[in-house]
């Protein structure tokens, strides 16, 4: 008899996981909708609300996060659930258990997986430059972060974003041949796709499966820099002092801001380290790209080659900087006026 399989989706954030995720709830949800056989079993537990498509509650049960939330289903659910419908393969995937101590999932997994289960870890990792300039985007977006963008590359290229090793490492210190890197790098993902390279490459599914998806929505986007410069100025002024967002801001204000803004700018760049930046990136993390490829890419230059694209792309760049002196100063002042209306509209004490 076949053992089941558990493949477990750990991430990272800002590859794709959301996309993946789309595609496992609609085919979960609702089995024959698209036609034909898609054999994987994607747990409720962790995600009990049709909102919800990510297992983003069983990662803050393992942190204590104050955000866990009983009635979305915990790890003793998913246990109950795996023993009733002893499915032969279950995928769970949320890009939060980034954040959690890999001896801290193995125990879950030895607590709370059928015995038998073989287990497979799978965390597909931007390269050094790309993280950082999509990490900043999602932290602006969101109203998390107010500086620029050069504060925020020095600091992440030094810290837990420019040690990808360290931290691929350690998932494998405890996993070992079971914990899968994949690079995210469209020309190295199978038919340049994230979610046939996860299903078709990684969970094993026959590849006529990508011909009966379920409409993605795009519910993710990164918008340029102007956009983004927009939201960080507005954010910032709406802070100023110490103070907080008001409650709701991202879903409430944001959110909509953001779609609006990326309609009237639907030619904005993409968002870009300086070649100063870059340069400072290949200096400090072309050690930790090395290690990347010597043990958990077969010894082929990905990571390495990445940081060093990315100093030929920065020098080739010929855009003219869309946040010249005279933007940074209308943005500021929109910014402030907008500010204004919405602390009153928000927090009207």
């Amino acid at each position: 008899m076949t053992a089941p399989r558990l493949i477990l989706h750990v991430g990272d954030r800002k590859t794709g996981t959301t996309t993946i995720q789309h595609v496992l709830d609609a085919r979960a949800r609702d089995p024959e909708a698209h036609g034909g056989t898609f054999g994987v079993h994607y747990p409720l537990a962790g995600r009990k609300v049709p909102q919800r498509i990510t297992h983003v509650n069983l990662t803050h049960e393992l942190l204590d996060d104050k955000r866990f939330a009983p009635d979305l289903g915990g790890w003793a659910d998913l246990a109950a659930e795996l023993e009733a419908a002893q499915p032969p393969l279950t995928v769970i995937s949320s890009e939060g258990f980034e954040s959690v101590p890999p001896a801290v999932v193995a125990e879950a997994l030895d607590k709370y997986v059928p015995a038998g289960t073989e287990i497979t870890l799978v965390a597909y990792i931007r390269p050094h430059v790309d993280r950082i300039v999509a990490s900043y985007a999602q932290n602006v977006k969101t109203g998390k972060y107010v500086r620029r963008l050069d504060t925020f590359a020095r600091r992440s290229m030094r810290g837990r974003l420019g040690a990808l090793h360290k931290r691929a490492a350690a998932w494998k210190d405890v996993f070992g041949d079971r914990y899968h890197v994949r690079p995210y790098a469209r020309d190295l993902l199978m038919d340049r796709d994230v979610v046939a390279d996860f299903l078709v490459g990684q969970v094993g599914l026959d590849p006529a499966v990508m011909q009966n998806l379920p409409p993605i929505p795009d519910e993710n986007p990164t918008p340029g820099v102007q956009v983004l410069e927009l939201i960080r100025e507005l954010t910032r002024t709406m802070t100023k002092g110490g103070r907080d967002l008001p409650t709701g801001a991202d879903h409430r204000v944001l959110a909509p801001l953001r779609a609006t803004l990326m309609e009237l700018y639907p030619n904005d760049p993409k968002l870009r380290l300086s070649p100063d930046l870059v340069d400072a990136c290949i200096e400090t993390c072309m050690e930790d790209a090395q290690a990347m490829d010597r043990d958990f890419m077969d010894g082929q230059p990905i990571f390495e080659g990445a940081l060093r694209r990315s100093a030929e792309q920065a020098r080739a760049a010929t855009t003219p900087d869309p946040m010249a002196d005279h933007d940074v100063a209308l943005h500021a002042a929109y910014a402030t006026a907008m500010a204004t209306l919405l602390r009153v509209r928000l927090d009207p004490t």
